[in-house]
């Protein structure tokens, strides 16, 4: 059996269980950096048991509890990521087929010839060998270009599989979220050795992590009312010439967590309500179920909105709702995403977490895997969360101010979209900011755990090295946070004051949670430009996005008010990053305009 020696420093950083340094929130933050860092050079092994914050309930990313042990009869789904091979290859290859400047912009590989590439065929087979030993062929799931295994079971044989036992674990604040999980548990080495991840086992969603990155207004409106964001308000202000999709190949998803449902029926009202042809969701990945959003409409609100606002943005695309159950995590998402061989184009993610609270080496996946996906020509955009450069524990008490990375937003591969305020009154745009007037700040800063992208480094250097923004009283001090990590948001659109329908009901939403499909929604717009002039999509869209503020700056609008100290409530944190001229890490380039987007975009 494996030694679990190098996986408690996995789980001490991951859980930040030294609850005696909570009275001192920045120096708390330097420590997890530096824990954070040694994990990157220590860590070969998947974490094996909970961390003792489960066992003592003081963790700080979730409140599950353990209530009783799991029916041996009930079904489970045990998902196996097998580690890859030429990982350092697969990164060199999406550099590659992304950057406008190369020969190779735009060729795009197929599924299979990725996982000629990264599959590790020995290693997968040694999963295999065990995992046929517990169940029959027919309960695996796999390819040999996926590079993971999905089973499906019941308890009794899971825990077999792992070496484990499972418990059921249920939130305190959030009644309705149970899941599994196990203590512990025991793999043999030559099969702990080929693996990146399982779950579920010991790593916990975060009650923070899984909601969605929104604020509601107070007080129900039966219409748009003056200075809220409607779909004519978006075209018209970042000047969308058309928001019809024109080409079938022009595919989004937005993904659906914390048992989120959207409603068919608000989505048609919707559509009618702003003069849109009716268009329903083309497919469902997982589950949906529209009846709840009349009992509790709470759990309708965020995917209602992205759906409403990715399909009016782009409109007549083929649209999918990618739902995963509440005891699954982003790992999980983007694992069913990758395993795909004709997935959408482009993907909408409104969740964020900590950096510090997810396991490093499922980071580590995440980020493969999206670099997979985006060597295959695939986008995925996340919005950068509410709470400004703290995150959102500190919306809560003071005591967790500080400068926190946000989760997936640390992924160099994705695209992160911050906040801005004024669109809805046709206002020159700012941050959103809560103690300017917004319910919201747009979160932003700097990775611990992953590095800064070149294709980023010249604008993060120039802004770092501007004493106007640097010099402000409230810049966080350069102990407190790594300015050489993956820097975000890389853009900002609207996220102020949203009119969409829940449950009949017209609803003012602010959130980057809006943000994100409204700029999913615009690269499929960009997409569909570029393959009806017979062009490749986008893909992974950062390179050619931060060449573009260098060679077309006016296709920018560049946000240099507002700052990030503030959270989403009435709590302002000591620090924060500031707006400045060209890139910065509340706002990122700033917004578009897309008109001059997507010419600029179709002649690359």
């Amino acid at each position: 059996q494996v030694s679990t020696q190098s996986t408690g420093v996995l789980i001490f950083c991951a859980q930040k269980k030294n609850t005696d340094l909570r009275s001192f929130p920045f120096l708390r933050m330097v420590v997890c950096a530096l824990i954070l860092i040694l994990c990157v050079s220590h860590i070969t092994s998947l974490s094996l048991r909970v961390p003792s914050c489960v066992h003592q309930k003081n963790c700080l990313d979730h409140d599950f509890e353990l209530t009783e042990r799991a029916e041996p009869s009930s079904p489970i789904n045990l998902t196996f990521a097998v580690k890859h091979k030429n990982v350092d290859k697969l990164y060199e290859l999406v550099n590659d087929v992304s950057n406008p400047k190369s020969p190779n912009y735009g060729k795009h590989w197929t599924f299979e010839k990725i996982g000629e590439l990264t599959s590790d065929l020995q290693a997968q087979n040694a999963l295999l060998t065990h995992l046929r030993k517990f169940v029959p062929e027919k309960q695996l799931t796999w390819s040999p270009h996926s590079g993971y295994v999905r089973v499906e079971t019941d308890v009794k044989t899971a825990e077999l599989i792992i070496g484990g036992k499972y418990h059921k674990f249920q939130s305190k604040t959030k009644r309705h979220l149970v899941v599994m999980r196990t203590l512990e548990f025991s793999l043999p080495k030559e099969v702990e050795d080929v693996l990146d991840h399982i779950s579920p086992t010991t790593q916990f969603p975060s009650v923070e992590e899984k909601n969605s990155v929104i604020m509601s207004h107070p007080g129900p409106t039966t219409r748009a009312v003056e200075g809220s964001i409607t779909p004519d308000v978006i075209k018209s202000y970042y000047n969308i010439k058309s928001n019809k999709v024109k080409h079938l190949n022009a595919t989004q998803s937005v993904v659906g967590m914390l048992g989120q449902n959207f409603s068919p029926t608000d989505l048609k009202n919707f559509q009618l309500m702003n003069g849109l042809s009716p268009d329903a969701v083309d497919e469902i990945v997982g589950n949906n179920t529209e009846t709840v959003c009349a009992t509790n409409g709470a759990y309708c609100t965020e995917a209602n909105l992205n759906v409403q606002y990715i399909m009016s943005t782009a409109q007549q695309s083929t649209t999918t709702f990618w739902s995963i159950s509440p005891n699954q995590t982003f790992i999980d998402w983007i694992l069913q995403v990758s395993m795909d061989p004709t997935p959408p184009l482009v993907h909408s993610v409104s969740y964020v977490g900590y950096e510090m609270f997810v396991d490093s080496l499922e980071q580590q996946r995440f980020s493969q895997e999206v670099a997979k996906l985006a060597a295959r020509g695939v986008t995925v955009v996340v919005a950068s969360g509410d709470d400004g450069v703290a995150n959102m524990m500190a919306k809560q008490n003071t005591m967790y101010c500080g400068v926190y990375g946000a989760y997936p937003n640390n992924i160099p591969y994705v695209l992160s979209v911050g906040g801005t305020m004024g669109p809805e009154y046709g206002l020159k745009e700012t941050a959103c900011q809560y103690d300017k007037g917004s319910v919201i700040t747009s979160g932003g800063g700097f990775s611990i755990y992953f590095d800064r992208p070149t294709y980023q480094s010249t604008v993060v250097n120039q802004y770092l090295a501007n004493p106007n923004a640097t010099s402000t009283p409230w810049f966080p001090k350069s102990n407190n946070f790594n300015s050489f990590g993956r820097a975000y948001p890389d853009v900002a659109f609207a996220a102020n004051r949203y009119f969409m329908l829940n449950n009949g009901v017209g609803k003012l939403l602010s959130g980057t949670s809006a943000a994100a499909p409204v700029v999913a929604g615009i690269l499929t717009l960009v997409n569909s430009a570029r393959l009806v002039k017979g062009k490749p999509p986008v893909g992974f869209v950062n390179p050619a996005l931060y060449q573009l503020a260098q060679t077309n700056p006016e296709i920018f609008r560049d946000v240099v008010e507002g700052d990030n100290h503030c959270t989403s409530s009435s709590i302002c944190c000591p620090y924060g990053f500031v707006c400045a001229p060209g890139w910065d890490p509340v706002t990122g380039l700033g917004s578009m305009d897309v008109g001059l987007l997507i010419k600029a975009m179709i002649r690359l």
